[in-house]
């Protein structure tokens, strides 16, 4: 484990591909849409990780992130996870309704981690291969109102979703985001989320973010919950960091949390605007099935994403 670590470490500082200066990346591009006023720090950055955030806010016609994941854990463990995202707008219906279509095991919901919930009970969010039709109902710069009717597979089940986002700008440095879901599943029935990130700008363009998400299903260990504490820091256009702090958890049959974790996310756009590769060295202390203790674990995920996007010219 200690060499892949160093492996990914010389990966992640080693020389790359020459820089594209020259040709606009569209990461830079002035944001559309919720971007117009939100901060345009947490807008980038949230573009550039390819956050779920961004996901669900932008405006883009065609949104498309296609994935491959090698996961390495101290426990002598490998795992490959492939998975994709594709977002595409009709403009035919009054550009209110979007086409979505995922594949593999999308990621959760818990401010973009890879610590599941502890009954992935993120209905239509961690088990998400199908396809819905998404309405914009309500689509203005703070405040955005979406239901989505579609399908999902292994095993086949329809299901619905609302979901209500919603941001208060206080100064140039200070943003607060709320967004709550209500979903219907045909197979685990109803359930709700609830996330709110508190961001902070700071000098030199980094951020930090604290984010806080909870979840409560029929299928859930009461509120699963999530508290994290982000910092990003902006290396150049083409590169940033975000070191992450976070415990996970849940409140039934007791109130407790389940892990603690650390982790570093060096990420890197090469080569093409659309194709980046991402270092994630982490350790986290898991609860062990006995209640009892804690265990110290590493891993290291090596990430090659596609990430694209088409912009609304209008």
């Amino acid at each position: 484990m200690g060499i892949m670590i160093s492996l990914g470490l010389a990966l992640a500082v080693g020389p790359a591909d020459a820089e594209t200066e020259a040709e606009e990346n569209w990461l830079d591009y002035s944001v559309h849409g919720v971007g117009e006023t939100l901060d345009a720090g947490a807008n980038w950055f949230d573009r550039f990780f390819g956050d779920e955030r961004d996901a669900e806010e932008t405006d883009a016609v065609v949104h498309l992130r296609l994935i491959q994941d090698l996961r390495f854990e101290s426990r002598n463990e490998m795992t490959y996870d492939p998975k994709f995202r594709l977002q595409v707008k009709l403009p035919r219906l009054q550009r209110k309704a979007r086409l979505v279509i995922e594949g593999g095991t999308e990621e959760g919901r818990l401010t973009d981690s890879e610590v599941p919930l502890p009954s992935a009970a993120a209905t239509g969010a961690t088990n998400a291969s199908g396809a819905s039709l998404r309405f914009d109902v309500l689509d203005q710069a703070m405040k955005k109102l979406s239901f989505s009717a579609g399908f999902r597979l292994n095993p086949l089940a329809t299901k619905l979703r609302t979901r209500y986002r919603k941001a208060w700008r206080y100064d140039e440095d200070w943003l607060t985001r709320l967004a709550g879901t209500g979903f219907w599943d045909s197979l685990d029935g109803f359930g709700a989320d609830l996330r709110g990130d508190i961001e902070r700008a700071l000098p030199g363009g980094d951020m930090l973010r604290w984010s806080n998400y909870g979840i409560l299903s029929e299928i859930s260990n009461g509120v699963e919950w999530s508290s994290e504490f982000t910092y990003f820091y902006r290396d150049s256009s083409h590169r940033a960091i975000a070191f992450d702090a976070g415990v996970f958890g849940q409140t039934q049959p007791n109130f407790q949390a389940n892990t603690y974790r650390v982790r570093a996310r060096y990420r890197r756009n090469f080569y093409r605007p659309w194709l980046f590769y991402e270092v994630i060295p982490e350790v986290y202390w898991p609860l062990d099935n006995n209640g009892g203790g804690r265990d110290i674990n590493t891993a290291l995920f090596l990430r090659l994403e596609i990430l694209f996007r088409k912009d609304d010219p209008g």
